[in-house]
């Protein structure tokens, strides 16, 4: 179940709510709504895919925002991102909140045993009045989700829990290094459903993002990644020392600093460092686009990175 609070004039910002992902959305992102409503109502959407769409421009350029993503209705797990000024809070609990106010970058969260959860770009909550909506787009600065209705199209695979877990917290308190969440796997469209198990379960956690270079072999992203013809140890914004990876350019096409790949959970976070000819980005199932200008990127594993000069990467866990 959804209620949004009813927004103040031609200000106000823009709600979303499908059955797996809730946003709130500064005004200034109305363009984009178009863009990513594909995405929230596809099965196979992560979250990193809807938040690389909001920061396609760089993530300190975006307007405020933030993003719920249903994990696991049965033990109402929730992972939240918020960059800006935009709040994610729990319902029953209001001290338990997340902000990317004072952040560059972004904030993320995982919360289990959510009962429900407010997501918020603006200060004012009280609005003209507070109405019900069971899905869609709003105007509106505040979105409201409780657990009274079922979040999966197959619900009745779901088994609920046989008592109320209490409602814990994992923060990334820098938002360069979010935690590693879990992932909820589905079936294939043609598999049969046994009605005794459910179709959505937490994924496995422990896998860790990398690159997979041309001759096979895998870097992790460990610590922040710099890869170009003869790259330099520097730190980042965060004070993270950088790993050089070197690749080889006879052309000349690709900078010696080219670019930075820094883990974000089980994503990767791109991040174009001047690049004279720029990155030809190719994310599952989406049109390739250039990284160039020092823009960023978030993007998930199956992700390819032509450098140029042949030089090829890929996203992958392991």
């Amino acid at each position: 179940m959804f209620e949004y609070v009813v927004g103040r004039g031609e200000h106000a910002g823009y709600c979303v709510a499908t059955e797996r992902f809730v946003l709130a959305l500064h005004p200034g992102l109305q363009s984009a709504i178009s863009a990513i409503w594909p995405l929230l109502e596809s099965d196979d959407t992560h979250l990193e895919e809807v938040f690389g769409r909001l920061i396609e421009r760089g993530v300190s350029q975006a307007p405020d925002f933030a993003i719920a993503e249903i994990l696991d209705p049965a033990e109402r797990a929730i992972s939240v991102v918020v960059h800006g000024r935009a709040t994610a809070q729990l319902v029953d609990d209001p001290g338990t909140s997340v902000s990317g106010q004072g952040l560059s970058t972004w904030r993320e969260s995982v919360w289990t045993g959510v009962r429900g959860f407010m997501l918020g770009v603006g200060d004012d909550r009280s609005g003209v009045e507070r109405l019900p909506i069971t899905g869609g787009i709003v105007r509106a600065d505040w979105i409201r989700w409780s657990a009274d209705a079922p979040v999966l199209r197959d619900a009745r695979a779901v088994r609920e829990p046989e008592a109320e877990p209490s409602a814990t917290r994992a923060d990334s308190p820098t938002g360069h290094a979010p935690p590693k969440r879990p992932r909820i796997r589905r079936p294939a469209a043609d598999a049969p459903v046994d009605e005794g198990e459910p179709v959505a379960f937490l994924g496995d956690i422990l896998s860790r993002p990398g690159i997979r270079l041309g001759d096979g072999s895998v870097v992790h992203a460990d610590f922040p990644l710099v890869v170009g013809r003869s790259p330099t140890v520097s730190l980042t914004e965060s004070g993270a020392p950088t790993v050089p990876v070197v690749v080889a350019s006879p052309g000349r096409t690709i900078s010696s600093s080219h670019l930075r790949i820094e883990a974000a959970g089980r994503a990767v976070l791109l991040k174009d460092l001047g690049a004279r000819n720029g990155s030809l980005v190719q994310k599952p199932r989406s049109r390739p686009f250039v990284l160039v200008g020092g823009a960023e990127a978030l993007v998930p594993a199956g992700t390819t990175i032509d450098l140029g000069d042949g030089v090829v990467l890929e996203i992958v866990l392991e």
